[in-house]
């Protein structure tokens, strides 16, 4: 970490860390990291050497029992080689229901998505 980072930088270092090859880690959490500068060192330490699965931007969703200003986004990584990432923009419709279409678009192996939930692409590591 570094500079004015926010705190959940430190988990997700500490959990990268401790994976194992093949090991899985899936945050929910403010999408900042991905954007801003206090966010380099944590995309540099996923690029070389990990692998961003998914990113499922919420900007939108009321993901949480309160309602807060999070810019929240679901990312699910792993420790191996990186493949195409799925990323999916969910509306203010998203529910448990288009989180069971995510992942059965994310089976599919289709390359595209689109409903009144989410529209997902699956596409090259283009993200960071």
């Amino acid at each position: 970490m570094r500079g004015r980072a926010d705190i959940f930088v430190g988990f997700f270092e500490r959990g990268l860390n401790m994976l194992k090859p093949g090991g899985r880690l899936t945050f929910i959490c403010a999408d900042r990291w991905m954007r801003n500068s206090y966010g380099s060192a944590l995309r540099e330490k996923i690029i070389h050497g990990y692998s961003m699965d998914d990113v499922i931007v919420m900007h939108n969703v009321n993901a949480f029992e309160e309602k807060v200003s999070a810019y929240p986004a679901i990312v699910n990584i792993h420790k191996g080689h990186q493949g195409a990432v799925n990323v999916a923009n969910a509306t203010a419709s998203f529910s448990e229901r288009d989180a069971n279409a995510y992942l059965a678009w994310r089976a599919s192996g289709a390359s595209n998505w689109h409903n009144d939930a989410f529209g997902g692409t699956n596409e090259p590591l283009a993200y960071f």
